[in-house]
């Protein structure tokens, strides 16, 4: 049968350089390669700048168990999903089209050895030159159908983050619930602290100036006061 096999895997990193390496190091090693890519670097979050990377990666079908697998390792998993798609019945009906249009082929190619008028010639070379053309077009489709059966595709997404989602389940004791709101709430109160005193920093500059014109304004109310008194 042929089947062709799609995945899309989600990952969040707080290390983007090591995990792109880990991803470069497992393609090379399942014999994989990147088929398109593209990285931004223009996602902001808590006054920081963080990348984000979308990889669609083609894989010998063959290997695709063994490198998903050791994919985990690079990141954290945030999502999962795989679908497969039947195409035989299409590819079988390709290639009796294939077949067809060869038979044809042949025998115009037989037809125009015997022609003799001119006009027969032209007529049958046209016909030629469309069958010729279907004949590539539909051998181009076989060839696509191939590819995408031989090597799955997986689309891997990474973005980089200050910090890891907590990846609770079901199965998740109360203890390790308590642990990280903890930890989550201590990360907060920290991250809001290091934001105020980073607003504090920008605002500085506008409140020594709106100081100074206060004091000369306070200073002229004054002097205006003392001269009608």
């Amino acid at each position: 049968n042929k089947i062709i096999t799609t995945v899309h895997l989600s990952f969040e990193t707080t290390e983007f350089n090591k995990t792109n390496n880990k991803l470069n190091k497992l393609m090379e090693k399942y014999k994989a390669y990147i088929e398109n890519s593209n990285i931004s670097y223009n996602q902001y979050y808590n006054n920081k700048k963080y990348r984000y990377g979308e990889f669609k990666i083609r894989v010998p079908k063959n290997n695709l168990t063994k490198f998903k697998s050791e994919l985990n390792g690079i990141g954290n998993l945030i999502s999962e999903s795989t679908s497969k798609e039947d195409v035989t019945k299409s590819y079988r009906d390709t290639e009796s089209r294939l077949r067809v249009i060869t038979t044809k082929e042949k025998r115009i190619l037989s037809l125009l050895e015997k022609a003799d008028k001119m006009e027969d010639i032209i007529a049958l070379e046209n016909q030629l030159t469309e069958i010729i053309y279907e004949k590539e077009t539909l051998q181009s489709e076989l060839i696509n159908i191939d590819d995408k059966v031989d090597y799955s595709t997986i689309q891997i997404d990474i973005q980089e983050v200050e910090k890891l989602s907590d990846a609770e389940t079901i199965e998740t004791k109360f203890g390790t619930k308590i642990k990280n709101a903890l930890n989550n709430s201590l990360y907060g109160f920290i991250k809001g602290l290091e934001n105020f005193v980073i607003w504090l920093i920008y605002f500085l500059p506008f409140a020594i100036v709106l100081g100074i014109l206060g004091y000369v304004g306070y200073k002229i109310f004054k002097k205006i006061r003392k001269n009608k008194s």
